[in-house]
């Protein structure tokens, strides 16, 4: 390894098998990426106490045993991305008190046990996403003291459903990615009360029903995401009581989707909303988008709409870009 005794330890692509345990215990950065450890052992880093950055990413690791990541009290960036990971147990993630972010993306992740990343006080961002892991649900418990955290991030897994309550005491949580997974139905309660929620994203899954009331507890959201999913009838599938009053932008491309009249009544504060390469024949009237003051940016591209009245948009700003385009109109 290339220390600095007082900084960084360099260990990259060594080929080394194992945690060198006659690294400069002052060091507060260690690279540990791309070698070949696939097991990381009890206390194996526990002379390490300074350490404020950590990176074993690409190093094969299969198993972590309990206990490897104690005395690491000023640990804030931990990165185990590009690993072998398939379960991580409860009480993993012990004695981390400053630990900010941990990076888990493109593992083999099938098992969250409840209790896997308890007493993290101070983690903000928690990745999990990339389509290697292969999570099909997660579990009440998975998330629990946890009240900093801000961005989870669970995208390209294989999620069909998420628990009631399984989120919903991440209650400084600021976005939400779910998008490229399996789920089919939002129910009232899977998101459950997240107050500082502004983005969600849940586009790429097999959605085709959404609940009333589904996001009726996220007073702040303001970007949803819904693309690439299975969305017939909005007004049906999506009833205006399930969306959140506060939205700015709003996707729902590549669904399967009609709109009918109100179908946006509740939302006043939309700027962006994206219907493009949907089954939209016609917009019967000025009323489908009149409760859209705001909007600032339209698109309709892609649907199959052959005419439009001439009132459709008589009611929005005079700011608002409509794209039309890739229409068979007559």
């Amino acid at each position: 390894c290339s220390c600095a005794p007082t900084s960084l330890c360099r260990c990259r692509n060594l080929g080394l098998t194992s945690i060198p345990q006659n690294l400069p215990t002052s060091i507060y950065r260690l690279d540990l990426s791309d070698n070949q450890i696939t097991i990381i052992q009890s206390g194996a880093i526990a002379n390490l106490s300074q350490l404020t950055h950590m990176d074993l990413s690409s190093s094969q690791i299969t198993e972590i045993q309990p206990g490897a990541f104690v005395n690491l009290p000023q640990l804030k960036v931990f990165s185990l991305q590009s690993n072998k990971i398939r379960m991580i147990q409860a009480g993993t993630f012990v004695d981390l008190p400053l630990l900010e972010e941990l990076w888990l993306d493109t593992n083999l992740i099938t098992t969250i046990q409840p209790g896997a990343f308890a007493n993290l006080p101070q983690l903000r961002k928690l990745v999990i996403n990339n389509n290697y892991n292969q999570v099909t649900m997660i579990q009440p418990g998975a998330f629990v003291n946890l009240p900093q955290l801000q961005g989870l991030y669970l995208y390209r897994n294989k999620i069909t459903m998420i628990q009631a309550g399984t989120v919903s005491n991440l209650t400084r949580l600021q976005e939400l990615y779910l998008s490229y997974n399996q789920m089919t139905k939002i129910q009232v309660g899977t998101i459950g009360y997240l107050p500082q929620l502004r983005e969600l994203s849940l586009s790429f899954n097999k959605i085709t029903m959404i609940k009333s009331g589904a996001f009726a507890d996220l007073p702040r959201l303001q970007k949803l995401f819904l693309s690439n999913n299975h969305i017939t009838k909005i007004q049906v599938c999506i009833p205006p009581s399930a969306l959140a009053p506060q939205l700015q932008r709003l996707r729902l491309k590549s669904n399967e989707t009609m709109i009918q009249s109100h179908t946006f009544a509740s939302l006043s504060r939309l700027q962006y909303l994206d219907l493009c390469s949907n089954h939209i024949h016609v917009v019967s009237d000025s009323v489908t988008f009149a409760t859209l003051p705001q909007l600032q940016h339209l698109d309709l591209r892609s649907n199959k709409m052959s005419d439009i009245p001439p009132s459709a948009f008589g009611l929005l700003s005079s700011n608002l870009t409509i794209r039309l385009d890739e229409n068979p109109w007559q």
